[in-house]
């Protein structure tokens, strides 16, 4: 499974010696769930002039188990009680904006209102 993020607007980002304003993109590229908790690892990234992928950083087997208790009382009921696919897409999501709400301005000075589904591409891909 695979997701991808990207701000709706430049942000301030370091690029070869410096500094460039560019719209800073995320991908979640493995989901790994479990009973204690679920796993993603990926990347964020940028776009040069020519379209390819500079990356900025790891973003390193991140776990969301401590995530899963506050999602309990936050977030609300699956959409789906039979697409496990559609469950697993909204829910990892969801725990994204919500790490993204506890990292606000961490992230190249993002906040979770910042960040949108990037639309290029499929949401997630099997």
């Amino acid at each position: 499974m695979m997701l991808k993020l990207k701000t709706t607007t430049e942000f301030q980002v370091p690029y070869g010696r410096g500094f460039k304003s560019a719209i800073v993109r995320m991908i979640l590229d493995d989901l790994i769930i479990r009973k204690n908790g679920v796993t993603t690892t990926g990347y964020y990234y940028i776009l040069d002039e020519n379209n390819n992928v500079v990356q900025l950083d790891k973003i390193d087997a991140t776990t969301l188990k401590e995530q899963i208790w506050l999602a309990e009382a936050v977030l609300p009921e699956m959409e789906s009680s039979t697409d496990f696919y559609a469950n697993a897409e909204q829910r990892l999501l969801q725990f994204v904006m919500l790490r993204l709400t506890q990292e606000a301005g961490v992230n190249y000075g993002t906040v979770a209102s910042d960040w949108v589904i990037d639309e290029d591409e499929p949401i997630i891909t099997e």
